[in-house]
């Protein structure tokens, strides 16, 4: 018999039924858990819906706003809803017209103690709702270091000697386990982006609040209550945004994810600057309606002050959190070393000129920047300072004609329109800099890098095409921006990327080394 067979036969002794063994019920009885996470009060406006409750799926019609207006989420757990045959801990939400009804000091590992509430669930989730129609739910918070009842003076619940039998058997069961977790505010552990997973909150145990760090892109308000920050920690986004998208940074989008903070979050954060790290506290992880994994930091709906879960983060290298990001941007520079021919000093930059189609007229950076036009076609003169990725074998794509999509070399077919594709394409991105040092990004992709460097047509992923990139690459770098080698004409147009900032790609340039 294992350690929680032994606990769970303790509590079947004193009556207690167990989460395994729960099944759906309009009144469930007395219910026992120990308290995982645990959610702030909130204010609903909500409508609530009734449920079939005797269906194992959620069926759900209309219903009306019957009782109270403040509710507070939980998670708890039993020797018998263990992982990982169960990832996620029993989910049960506390209705009540008054905050005074919930505990707002509530603690991981405290035991909950409820009353007749509605039981529903599906093979590995179990969801708990207090029954809002009759009002009868009844509950109590134990302190898990003294097992007393929290102070509720709204809520008033009789304990029995048997209850207090049952949570002294949690308790144990609870601080007998090598990792409790010791986490509050639904925020479990912290993450990095490649630990995520949709519909979880993340965040790192701190004093206070759960805090996750990550340093800041781009940035670009939306609305008056809305802020969308571009992040990054420097591990992989397992759905990441657009694959052509591109921080200012050149970092890859594999590595970004997109938050967006709401109300009083996004008026603390006006002042972010790119390169800035920052703290998120209570960041709830989402899949977005494109399709990719993105954060979302709501305002705090209750009344009277709101404290921001964002700041910026002033000191971070005295911050052992961050100086982890720290190394891990420092080996993803390292990886992407320049081309060891970019290295060579006797490069010959003679002969290379540019033809550009449409507008013969010359923009600066600056120009282009302050332009409110979102798509408009442009042509600048500037030095190409950097590539990225440096890693030229990366560049190379295949390349749906059909419907203008990029796909790795080793797919057989498009995964937009699912025909084969057999041709190749160079996704990358240019720095420039003009004559008054403003700099800008392009993102090469599609037809236009196609049509680049016509002396390399048709791309192809051999090394000796590698090797021939690399040489035309080398010879439109300037290498030293306080006084760039070459200057050339290059066109841009300007366009609207999924992470709704104007963003610029290469047009209608055609590179020539005579």
């Amino acid at each position: 018999m294992s350690n929680h067979d032994t606990f769970i036969q303790q509590l079947k002794e004193l009556d207690a039924i167990v989460f395994d063994e729960r099944k759906v019920t309009c009144n469930s009885g007395k219910i026992y858990g120990v308290i995982e996470e645990a959610g702030s009060i909130k204010h609903t406006a909500r409508k609530l819906n009734e449920r079939n409750y005797d269906m194992v799926l959620f069926t759900y019609t209309r219903g009306v706003l019957i009782g109270g207006s403040k509710s507070q989420s939980l998670r708890l757990r039993d020797p018998s809803w263990m992982l990982p045959k169960y990832k996620r801990g029993v989910s049960i939400t506390l209705f009540h017209k008054e905050a005074e009804a919930m505990s707002k000091d509530v603690q991981a590992g405290d035991i909950l103690i409820v009353h007749d509430v509605h039981v529903a669930r599906r093979p590995e989730f179990m969801q708990l709702t207090t029954n809002k129609y009759t009002k009868s739910s009844t509950w109590c918070y134990l302190d898990a270091k003294s097992l007393k009842p929290r102070i509720t003076p709204r809520m008033i619940f009789q304990l029995t000697g048997n209850d207090i039998a049952v949570a002294k058997i949690l308790n144990d069961w609870w601080m007998s386990l090598s990792t409790p977790a010791a986490t509050t505010r639904y925020d479990p552990v912290f993450k990095t982006t490649e630990e995520m997973d949709i519909k979880q909150f993340c965040g790192y145990i701190g004093k206070d609040y759960i805090i996750m760090f990550i340093k800041v892109v781009a940035s670009q308000l939306q609305k008056d209550n809305l802020l969308q920050l571009i992040l990054t920690d420097f591990t992989p986004n397992k759905l990441p945004m657009a694959r052509h998208y591109q921080s200012d940074d050149m970092i890859p989008s594999e590595l970004l994810i997109q938050a967006s903070l709401w109300d009083e979050n996004a008026t603390a954060c006006l002042g972010i600057e790119n390169g800035d790290y920052i703290e998120l506290h209570n960041a709830q992880i989402k899949l977005s309606k494109l399709g990719y994994m993105e954060l979302a930091v709501n305002g705090d709906r209750t009344s009277g002050k709101k404290e921001p879960k964002v700041k910026k983060i002033s000191n971070i290298y005295n911050n052992p959190k961050v100086k982890h990001i720290l190394q891990r941007e420092e080996a993803f520079w390292k990886k992407v070393e320049q081309p060891s021919v970019l290295k060579k000093d006797n490069i010959d930059r003679e002969d290379v000129h540019t033809v550009v189609d449409g507008s013969d007229s010359i923009s600066t950076v600056e120009q282009i920047l302050s332009d409110n036009h979102i798509e408009k076609d442009y042509t600048v003169y500037a030095a190409v300072l950097d590539v990225k990725p440096r890693d030229l074998q990366s560049w190379i794509k295949k390349w749906c004609p059909t419907c203008e999509w990029i796909e790795e070399l080793d797919a057989n077919h498009c995964s937009q329109c699912h025909q084969s594709i057999n041709e190749y394409s160079l996704m990358s991105a240019l720095l420039l800099q003009d004559s008054h040092g403003r700099r800008l990004q392009l993102q090469v992709y599609g037809e236009e890098s196609k049509a680049m460097f016509p002396n390399l047509i048709p791309i192809r992923p051999e090394e000796d095409y590698v090797f021939a990139l690399k040489d035309v690459i080398d010879r439109i770098l300037s290498m030293n921006p306080e006084k760039p080698e070459l200057y050339l004409n290059i066109g841009v147009k300007s366009y609207m990327a999924l992470a709704n900032s104007r963003q610029f790609r290469l047009r209608d340039t055609v590179f020539h080394f005579d």
